[in-house]
This record gives C-alpha cells, structure tokens and sequence, in this order.
C-alpha cells in the first residue's frame, strides 16, 4: 500500500495535517466509521523518546506484533523502524461489532539531535513494548599534542 501524505498551504510554508491534528488522514476516516479498520492498512505505534547523559531510549508500543516482524535500520543520527501486525484468526462463524485495532504496516523514522554509537545499540522487546537504547558518542574532544618535525 502507498502511503499519501496530504499537505495543505498555509501562508508561505507547508504544514503536514498529522502534525497539527495528532491524527493520519487515515485514523480520521476511522473516526466516523470504525468499521474501516479491519481491513489492513498502515498505521503508526506510539511511541516515547527519552534520553539522559548518555543514551537515546526510545519506547514503541507493539501490542500483538511478532518481534520477527520487526525491523530496525540505523546509523550515527537516523532511526528507521519498520514492521507488520498481522491479523489474528476469527472462528468462521465469528462476527465483528467493533473493529479498532489497526493491522498492516507501520513504520516511523527519526533524526537524531547527537551522534550515536551504532555498535552498541540494543533493543528489548517485552509485553507488547520494544525498547531501543542507544549510547550518545562523546562529544568531548581530546587536546592531543603533536611534534613537530624538522626536515
């Protein structure tokens, strides 16, 4: 599926709708009606980002996705974080009367405001929650003195 982001003019600049509602175009359609929601379509996990003195953590909310089903791409100041929730088996004669969880693919990116050092990076995925730390490379520059010599 392709995803279509919807930007409208304001002014001189662009503003990406999610940005200003907290919503997708697609969540917002769901909203009057939620049956729509059980066929597959992309979707985003909540997600936290912290840090302290020395790492990024990031916290994502997977309920119901497989950790084989998840993906995770990185370098010193990006973050690319793809997977799937596929739905799970209905008895036949079972039938819906809500549908709000979203199934299909997700995926978020991030910049990163500090370099990270990507071989130590670990990630943990628990009850439904992935965990992503990533230690911050010092930015503390070594004073190192260098002779200099006569040719």
């Amino acid at each position: 599926m392709n995803l279509v982001r919807i930007r409208v003019r304001i002014g001189e600049g662009f503003v990406n709708i999610e940005e200003g509602t907290g919503r997708s175009f697609d969540d917002m359609v769901h909203l009057f009606n939620p049956f729509l929601a059980y066929r597959e379509r992309s979707w985003r996990p909540r997600i936290d980002i912290y840090e302290d003195r020395d790492a990024f953590i990031i916290l994502v909310e997977l309920a119901g996705v497989e950790a084989a089903d998840i993906d995770l791409e990185i370098n010193s100041r990006s973050l690319r974080l793809t997977g799937r929730r596929n739905r799970r088996a209905l008895p036949q004669e079972a039938r819906y009367h809500l549908a709000e969880i979203p199934y299909g693919s997700f995926e978020r990116a991030f910049s990163l405001t500090a370099d990270i050092d990507t071989e130590t990076v670990t990630a943990s995925y628990l009850e439904g929650l992935l965990e992503i730390r990533m230690t911050k490379l010092s930015t503390i520059r070594k004073t190192r003195k260098i002779a200099v010599v006569t040719c």
